[in-house]
């Protein structure tokens, strides 16, 4: 029983060990979000640890507009995309948003020189076209393939819903083929 004990134990610090080192000696743990002047100006670090490192379980279940308003000022939100799900009979939801802290210029500007675009991942809870038509209507006026400016109505309508997660993204795939769908 012993024995057992301490290869459970062992196994514990080796994976423990493992995650700690694949996430670039970095813990995740619960926390509001951090300064971006903390991260001397590196944009990625400073999604990297906010969105991938806890940040998101601390504002999990709260509203969305709690999650981004406490987004540092320092880096605000200029371009946003409509994250949507197909299903398999073809009818969809709007599971999210893709928030730029770019602009639709510099956006453009990063996939012609073939640069990765970094995102946050906002997922809320889903919005159903038959449950919550006219939610689901505005996005989809707005264009659920399109990169969109950023406007306090976006918040306005969006800000009462529960956040799931807020992550880190690489979208770069998907604002390529929106511009070449509509520059």
């Amino acid at each position: 029983m012993k024995t057992l004990r301490l290869l459970i134990a062992g196994a514990a610090i080796l994976a423990a060990i493992g995650t700690t080192h694949a996430q670039d000696n970095w813990i995740i743990r619960k926390h509001p979000l951090y300064p971006f002047s903390q991260y001397n100006g590196d944009t990625v670090k400073y999604l990297k640890q906010n969105f991938d490192g806890g940040a998101d379980f601390f504002y999990e279940g709260k509203p969305v507009s709690e999650f981004l308003d406490n987004i540092d000022p320092a880096m605000p939100i200029r371009t946003f995309c409509p994250h949507y799900v197909v299903f398999k009979d073809g009818s969809t939801m709007l599971g999210g948003l893709y928030l730029f802290v770019y602009t639709k210029d510099e956006l453009k500007r990063l996939t012609q020189q073939k640069q990765p675009i970094y995102a946050i991942g906002l997922e809320f809870d889903f919005v159903y076209p038959d449950i919550e038509p006219e939610l689901y209507n505005f996005f989809q006026e707005l264009g659920f393939r399109k990169v969109l400016p950023w406007t306090p109505e976006i918040l306005q309508k969006i800000g009462h819903r529960k956040l799931i997660q807020g992550s880190y993204q690489n979208p770069t795939d998907i604002v390529k083929r929106y511009f070449e769908a509509y520059p």
